[in-house]
């Protein structure tokens, strides 16, 4: 967690961040270490530096801190590839751009991305997009959870979280009776 919360406030701005895109990159940024870890080969795990992922611990900021804190252990799951290599950057445009190597990455599939249309990709336009992400919080109103989904294509949000869904009715859909019934599913680890 030490380690995300120096790599958020590098790879975007903790001030001109709106909080559900803090949570989504923290998420991100833990998600890809933990695949580097899992699959790396060489003496180290991940660097400070690009080639990983870029961090410093000067640039450490409360506001990226709590978000960090907000989703601790939290990373993204595929059912077929385990945690996935949480691939982002600056600007993915739309659509998204499909990894080459797609059957061993399925969650890198191409996704339109109607937010980012008209504006050029920065970076290798592959996965989670730090702008796009941020108009989808801050025009839309979008969760972390809608945010990371929208991106990585079948993937889930696992480990200890506090949030949940209200699937039915939908939402802004008015309830005609009394009571409601609520139930939580849970998956066998």
């Amino acid at each position: 967690e030490t380690y995300v919360k120096y790599v958020v406030p590098t790879e975007i701005s903790a001030l001109a961040s709106p909080t559900e895109q803090l949570k989504a990159m923290a998420i991100a940024a833990r998600t890809y270490a933990w695949y580097k870890i899992n699959t790396s080969t060489q003496t180290w795990d991940v660097s400070d530096w690009t080639e990983t992922q870029a961090m410093c611990e000067n640039k450490e900021h409360a506001l990226s801190n709590a978000a960090v804190n907000a989703t601790a252990g939290q990373y993204l799951f595929h059912p077929t590839k385990g945690v996935i290599i949480a691939m982002y950057g600056a600007e993915s445009g739309t659509p998204t751009t499909a990894n080459i190597f797609l059957s061993s990455y399925p969650y890198l599939d191409a996704v339109d991305d109607p937010v980012s249309f008209g504006i050029a990709v920065n970076g290798h336009g592959m996965g989670f997009s730090q702008n796009g992400s941020r108009r989808w919080a801050s025009l839309y109103g979008w969760d972390y959870v809608s945010i990371l989904t929208h991106y990585y294509s079948g993937v889930t949000v696992e480990g200890v979280t506090n949030f949940g869904a209200l699937i039915w009715p939908w939402n802004r859909f008015a309830l005609n009776e009394d009571r409601l019934r609520i139930e939580a599913k849970t998956r066998a680890k």
